[in-house]
């Protein structure tokens, strides 16, 4: 739902604003996410085995193998919310 603002560049601002802040919000919850994992991740040993969903199919790797992974599509993640922040 738009809201009605009296100034039609208001307007527009909001308009054009608000697509970008579900956007970071919903980065926002996945670097959470990411970051949650990570810490889980390194209490356990590399070798034991860990599970991934890619692509709506759940995979079997080791901690070790997926660990990397994550922490690279955490920091992935923390870069586009600084770009998006930026933008605003």
């Amino acid at each position: 739902m738009i809201k009605k603002i009296g100034d039609k560049n208001k307007q527009i601002m909001y308009e054009d604003g608000l697509p970008d802040a579900i956007k970071i919000n919903e980065l926002t919850s996945e670097r959470d996410e990411h970051r949650r994992v990570i810490e889980n991740l390194t209490k356990l040993e590399p070798e034991r085995k860990a599970f991934r969903l890619i692509g709506g199919v759940l995979v079997q790797r080791t901690v070790g193998e997926i660990l990397p992974i994550v922490q690279t599509n955490f920091e992935g993640i923390k870069e586009i919310i600084v770009k998006k922040n930026k933008e605003k």
